[in-house]
């Protein structure tokens, strides 16, 4: 998300004028980020499967269904910079050291087990049955720091963005992969203070633009994606297109992919995958501690941290930067049934920072852009 809305304020800043950058727009990028793309734990259900390889083909385009009406969860609210949601608890800092072990150098598109934690231990494996379906709700807030050339620019808290969608099993392998269709069947942006009530009515007409989006994940019962499509609408714009690209990415992207060994309470492991979000190459490694086991379900803190090197960037504006820098670092935790296709809950706090240089003319200036990231998940209703 937050990579798609500094690439639109660098089209603006190409006219000197940050300001012209449309709340709708950013309405627009905020889709192409349903989670985002920020590899969080907002949903075991996909996730950049590398190391796997892809199985299943394309169905045919899944038609939204009627889902089953609830009520509105509680808003939520955009908040202070650097701080994170309530229940994700940052730790206190220790008055004694603790000596930890050097974890092992990260391999690439591999689930690593870095400990199996306390006995009893168990695999956790996905399992579904076809015809399962549930709704999957992501709720953001951004908060956007910017500087230009030393000056700051235009930035503040975005008003909180919510998108639903409808999710139906329609392969599935015992032990093995699952298959499932999706449609994005609602989207609102819930009243903030301090938004003008012109930013958000722009912010809502974006974002509905993109109701009965749909596509097909096939993940594996380890939570690896082996497939994930968007189907594109017949005559799509250009900028269509482009969100497309990017919510075919975060479901690839969103997920807690589990080890191939049985593990038990306090086990932790890692998944690292190098990836690419709004024309952007990263690496993303993903931290997973198991605090808790019952039954199907499982409930894991999760640390994420993301990096690039330089590199030639091209915005949806058509304006060409280099990448200086880029550096983001969060955590939450996240709540899951094994039955399940997405989380029962899940929060993620992520901070940003990229750093770009922008042509203009025969000159070039720096833009650094910051932001702090609330994303939440959960199932509204179930529609079995």
């Amino acid at each position: 998300m937050w990579l798609a809305l500094a690439l639109l304020f660098l089209g603006a800043c190409r006219n000197n004028d940050p300001s012209v950058v449309q709340p709708d727009r950013f309405a627009s990028a905020a889709a192409s980020t349903t989670a985002p793309s920020v590899g969080s734990p907002s949903s075991h259900a996909a996730s950049t499967g590398a190391a796997e390889t892809p199985s299943g083909s394309a169905s045919a385009p899944l038609r939204p269904y009627a889902s089953v009406a609830t009520a509105a969860p509680a808003p939520l609210v955009p908040f202070a910079r650097g701080k994170g949601p309530a229940d994700v608890k940052r730790p206190k800092a220790e008055t004694k050291p603790r000596v930890e072990p050097e974890p092992p150098p990260v391999t690439l598109g591999k689930v690593e087990l870095l400990s199996a934690g306390a006995l009893p231990h168990r695999e956790l494996r996905l399992t579904s049955e076809v015809g399962h379906t549930e709704q999957m709700q992501m709720t953001m807030a951004l908060d956007i720091g910017m500087e230009i050339a030393g000056k700051k620019a235009p930035g503040g808290a975005l008003p909180p963005m919510m998108m639903t969608m409808d999710m139906k099993v329609t392969e599935a392998e015992p032990g093995g992969d699952i298959g499932y269709q999706f449609v994005l069947t609602k989207t609102d942006v819930p009243p903030a203070k301090g938004v003008e009530p012109k930013v958000m009515n722009l912010m809502k007409k974006g974002l509905s633009k993109l109701i009965g989006l749909n596509g097909r994940v096939v993940v594996s019962a380890r939570g690896l994606t082996r497939e994930a499509k968007m189907i594109l609408p017949d005559k799509a714009d250009p900028q269509t297109a482009q969100i497309i690209q990017g919510m075919e990415q975060a479901m690839n992207q969103i997920s807690a992919p589990f080890p191939k060994e049985p593990v038990g309470k306090g086990g932790r492991w890692r998944y690292a995958t190098r990836m690419t979000q709004n024309g952007v190459s990263l690496t993303q490694v993903a931290t997973y501690v198991l605090t808790d086991i019952a039954g199907d379900t499982v409930t894991c803190d999760v640390r994420i941290e993301q990096t690039a090197p330089k590199q030639k960037v091209a915005s949806p504006l058509g304006v060409t930067v280099d990448l200086l820098s880029l550096s983001s670092k969060g955590e939450g935790k996240t709540k899951l049934r094994l039955d399940q296709l997405s989380p029962v809950t899940s929060v993620l706090a992520l901070d940003s920072a990229v750093k770009m240089a922008i042509p203009d003319g025969a000159a070039t200036r720096v833009m650094t852009m910051t932001t702090a990231m609330q994303l939440r998940v959960q199932q509204p209703a179930k529609l079995d």
